[in-house]
C-alpha cells in the first residue's frame, strides 16, 4: 500500500495530473479516490504517509465502563442503551459494544402471555399428563380440537400506506376518503376443528353471537361436528 502512496507522488511530481494517475495504475488495484487522498496528504504535510491520529478515534472499552454497566444491568436488565448511555456518560455506540462484546449480551423481545392462577396451573399439569396418556395409547389420532375466533370485518386503514392517487382532491366524492367506523365494530364469530388427518369446515355464527354451552351442544356439536366426525372417522373407536 504504502508502495502505491510513492508511485502516486512520483507520477504527481512528474506532472502527470490525478486522472493520468488513476488511468496508468487502476490495473494494480489503485482507484481514483486512493489517487486524490494520497495527492491531498502530500499537498498538506509533505509527505505520503499516513497521519497518525487522524480520522475517528476509537472509542476505549475500559475495565470501570464495564464493571459499570454489568452492575446497571443485573440490577434492572430492561434498560434501553439510550438510557443506559444517558445515566452512566458512557457513548450509545460504546455501550452496545460494552454489551455484545464485553459482557456477551444478547436482546430478547418480551412477549405476551397468558397469566394463570394456581388452580388453572394445576388443571394444566393434570391435563397434559392425560394428553400424553392418550398420546402413548394412540387416541390423539381420533381427537378433534377446536376453537372460535372473532373477527372484525370493517376496512382496516393503513395510514402510512393507503392513499388515493388523484390529480386532485376535488376529482371524486369526498365519501371515497372516509374509512367509517362504529362505536361497535361490525364482527363475524368463526369456528372450526382438527384432528390429525383432517379438518372440519369453518362454520360461521351469526352476528352478535356468545358462545355459550347451548349454542356449543346445539348448534356446533350437533349440527356441524358430529356430521362430520361420521363421515370423517367412520365406525372408528
Amino acid at each position: 500500500m504504502e508502495d502505491n502512496h510513492s508511485t502516486i507522488v512520483a507520477l504527481y511530481r512528474s506532472g502527470k495530473k490525478p486522472l493520468q494517475i488513476f488511468e496508468e495504475l487502476k490495473s494494480v488495484g489503485v482507484s481514483q479516490s486512493q489517487v486524490h487522498r494520497t495527492i491531498k496528504r502530500y499537498l498538506e504535510a509533505g509527505s505520503s504517509k499516513k497521519r497518525y491520529g487522524c480520522g475517528r478515534r476509537r472509542a476505549v472499552r475500559i475495565a470501570a465502563n464495564i464493571g459499570k454497566l454489568r452492575k446497571r444491568l443485573q440490577r434492572n436488565p430492561r434498560q434501553s442503551s439510550r438510557k443506559l448511555s444517558k445515566g452512566t456518560g458512557i457513548s450509545r455506540s460504546t455501550v452496545m459494544g460494552i454489551m455484545k462484546e464485553d459482557l456477551g449480551l444478547r436482546p430478547f423481545k418480551l412477549q405476551n402471555v397468558q397469566e394463570l392462577s394456581s388452580a388453572q396451573k394445576r388443571n394444566r399439569l393434570t391435563r397434559s399428563r392425560l394428553l400424553l396418556r392418550r398420546a402413548a395409547n394412540g387416541e390423539l389420532k381420533k381427537m378433534v380440537f377446536s376453537d372460535e375466533k372473532i373477527f372484525m370485518v370493517e376496512q382496516v386503514l393503513n395510514k402510512q400506506n393507503d392513499r388515493l392517487w388523484l390529480k386532485g382532491k376535488n376529482s371524486i366524492s369526498s365519501i371515497l376518503f372516509n374509512v367509517t367506523r362504529k362505536q361497535g365494530p361490525l364482527s363475524i364469530m368463526v369456528w372450526a376443528g382438527i384432528t390429525e388427518s383432517g379438518r372440519t369446515p369453518l362454520v360461521f355464527l351469526g352476528k352478535g353471537s356468545i358462545m355459550n354451552a347451548e349454542l356449543y351442544r346445539s348448534f356446533v356439536l350437533e349440527t356441524h361436528l358430529k356430521p362430520w366426525a361420521k363421515k370423517h372417522f367412520g365406525n372408528a373407536r
